[in-house]
């Protein structure tokens, strides 16, 4: 399980290689944001602690997916 885990600020995945992850578990009320060019792969579940949420972006940078 990767957990996503903070108060001080959004976490943020980035990068252009492919990162898979397997059961990953939301924590940060700040967000966790992926970039334009992330290539993040989730396997199995992702589950959302209080107020924890994923920001993904459009090209353009406006929300193109985000759960909170």
């Amino acid at each position: 399980m990767v957990t996503f885990d903070g108060t001080s600020g959004a976490q943020t995945i980035s990068g252009t290689s492919t990162t898979s992850f397997y059961d990953v578990h939301v924590t940060n009320s700040s967000g966790l944001n992926l970039n334009s060019t992330t290539n993040a792969r989730w396997d199995h579940e992702i589950t959302f602690g209080s107020g924890g949420y994923i920001y993904v972006p459009d090209t353009d940078g406006s929300p193109y997916w985000q759960n909170y």
